[in-house]
């Protein structure tokens, strides 16, 4: 199940990030009433948070570093192209 839900939101990264911007902006906007609305400090914390996490991951998606490890094809492919 666990695993299920993770997918998801692997997979459909830039909707989840769209819509805890959206909540975001929502509990931004709403009037923050000292009575009523305490905890809309709370959601717009969370779901900005959120979106930074997510955009974090995201920028991380298809990255190679530079200093992983290369394969002997890669090698073989760098000394062609350097030849």
């Amino acid at each position: 199940m666990v695993s299920g839900v993770l997918l998801h939101i692997r997979t459909h990264r830039w909707l989840w990030i769209a819509v805890f911007a959206v909540v975001a902006a929502v509990a931004w906007l709403l009037p923050a009433d000292k009575n009523s609305f305490d905890y809309l400090g709370d959601i717009l914390a969370i779901s900005l948070m959120m979106v930074g996490m997510l955009l974090i991951l995201q920028s991380q998606e298809g990255y190679v570093s530079p200093t992983a490890a290369k394969t002997s094809a890669e090698e073989e492919a760098m000394a062609e192209v350097l030849a």
